[in-house]
């Protein structure tokens, strides 16, 4: 502990119990949206999948995952497939009905 207040606010939250809280909210929007989660960490790139896995990506994201853990979780090999997913969810929110109502979904799950 120091005296300054920006050095401890890191130190005051313990993040990797939340994570794992995360990954299993994630893991119960995957099966309300009708998939396991082996289905996400294959390399299967289905439309339905791959819309998936933006998902769960955004997801993470929006919940204090780094790119790098993103890729880690859902078995990729680094971070720059995370950066396109979260990316390409944003997109796709703004512009597809069918994906931001399995968004929507996947959220309330």
């Amino acid at each position: 502990m120091t005296d300054n207040l920006y050095l401890n606010v890191g130190m005051l939250h313990d993040f990797s119990h939340d994570k794992s809280l995360v990954l299993q909210r994630a893991r119960r929007g995957v099966k309300a949206l009708g998939l396991e989660w082996g289905d996400l960490v294959s390399r299967n790139r289905r439309g339905h999948i791959a819309d998936t896995r933006h998902i769960v990506s955004k997801y993470l994201r929006d919940h204090g995952f780094r790119y790098q853990e993103i890729a880690h979780a859902l078995a990729r090999t680094n971070h720059t497939t995370s950066c396109y997913s979260v990316r390409r969810a944003n997109e796709l929110l703004s512009i597809d009905r069918k994906f931001s109502n399995d968004y929507k979904k996947f959220i309330n799950a």
